[in-house]
């Protein structure tokens, strides 16, 4: 009885197992695959408006809009305070990780393309994808 319990216990986590590293595996594939649908834009607003906060400050980005457009009502920061803490912690990530020291990130916020490239061309962008 003994035995049939431990065989019974290893054979399920054999199973659990080779679900986990199967779908990781599945996980990892269906993110390259969908390289070409992911919607860059809204990547590009998250990095601009993080890394706008950590060169300005984080609360002042919210006064900087306001005295930009007075009397127009067109922000450019659509963030709310949540939101724009995490695209500011991911933006330093990125600088961090995947960029290189002294690089001039107002440029990248201007052309991403470039970026995106040069991060591709070196294998980084793959480096770090989920293992925030």
């Amino acid at each position: 009885m003994l035995l049939q319990r431990a065989a019974f216990i290893s054979f399920l986590l054999c199973i659990v197992t080779f679900a986990l590293v199967a779908g990781l595996i599945v996980r990892r594939w269906a993110w390259d695959q969908g390289e070409s649908i992911r919607f860059e834009g809204d990547i590009n607003n998250a990095f601009r408006q993080g890394n706008d906060a950590r060169r300005v400050g984080y609360l002042d980005r919210y006064d900087d809009q306001r005295a930009l457009h007075e009397g127009d009502d067109d922000y450019e920061l659509d963030y709310g305070p949540a939101r724009l803490l995490i695209a500011t912690v991911w933006s330093k990530w990125v600088v961090e990780k995947v960029g290189a020291p002294g690089a001039d990130w107002r440029a990248v916020a201007d052309s991403f393309e470039p970026f995106y490239r040069s991060a591709r061309d070196s294998g980084r962008h793959t480096n770090y994808a989920g293992r925030c």
